[in-house]
């Protein structure tokens, strides 16, 4: 994608995975706290200068958070964690201006479904995350191809 028109949210520093990085503190940014990526998105939106935003390894928001509060007893960290990326969701959909691409990881359940991974039950069971987008797309590698 073009990195003049196009914005990242990184949830973990990592190099991008092509030659040629042209992203910088500009157009790119590793966060993954989910009130400044919402923050971000919505200040996107009323620019005119990026039109795409890539919202990178999307499961490291809810997975990071879950590692920082993992000594907190209890299940309501995992309904705020799951509430928080609901928000991300959420306020993707109410933008104008700008095109997301949340790209994540899956997760295959025993019995073959295969779905976003996330943190706890409550978005797997209250929420289909992909249904709250436009569209899906997946990609695996088959024979090194």
């Amino acid at each position: 994608m073009n990195p003049e028109t196009t914005f990242i949210f990184q949830s973990i520093k990592k190099p991008l995975p092509f030659k040629g990085n042209k992203y910088t503190k500009e157009n790119l940014m590793v966060t993954d706290n989910y009130e400044t990526i919402i923050k971000g998105l919505l200040k996107l939106d009323k620019q005119d200068k990026f039109k795409d935003v890539i919202i990178d390894d999307s499961q490291y928001i809810m997975a990071n958070e879950f590692m920082r509060r993992s000594k907190e007893k209890g299940f309501e960290k995992f309904t705020e964690i799951g509430e928080h990326y609901w928000r991300i969701l959420e306020t993707c959909n109410t933008l104008e201006n700008v095109n997301v691409f949340i790209l994540s990881h899956t997760d295959e359940s025993e019995s073959g479904k295969v779905k976003i991974k996330t943190i706890g039950k409550l978005l797997d069971d209250k929420i289909t995350i992909e249904g709250m987008v436009t569209i899906v797309l997946r990609t695996c590698v088959e024979g090194g191809e």
